[in-house]
């Protein structure tokens, strides 16, 4: 099953929700998958269901870069989590990626083969 069109659920949610919740989620219930557990507000089910199925979304992940033919090596995972963790650019990437010794310089330029793929 593909994602659910937002104007379906936003018709479909009208009913319990409004204003910027009502979009938030509509944005974010195209997902099949959180159909059913979902309990507003967005933000907060968001955060409790993201948190609880960690395991699921590190397969989803290890899955595309398979599907890419690449590996999910510590420097793809530490670029995602500091991209979690509001590291936005690249100078602040490889500082992070540096502090953690898994570059051998900090320098942004060596992240330009894995923000390709990314």
């Amino acid at each position: 099953m593909g994602l659910i069109d937002e104007r379906e659920i936003l018709v479909e949610m009208y009913k319990e929700l409004r204003g910027k919740e009502l979009v938030e989620s509509a944005v974010y219930l195209r997902e099949p998958l959180l159909i059913q557990p979902f309990k507003p507000p967005i933000r907060e089910f968001l955060s409790s269901y993201l948190h609880s199925a960690g395991v699921m979304i590190g397969e989803l992940v290890g899955e595309a870069f398979s599907e890419e033919e690449k590996t999910m090596t510590e420097i793809y995972e530490a670029i995602l989590k500091g991209v979690s963790d509001g590291k936005l650019t690249s100078t602040e990437l490889s500082s992070l990626l540096y502090s953690r010794g898994l570059i051998s310089k900090d320098n942004p330029g060596v992240l330009q083969k894995y923000s390709r793929l990314l």
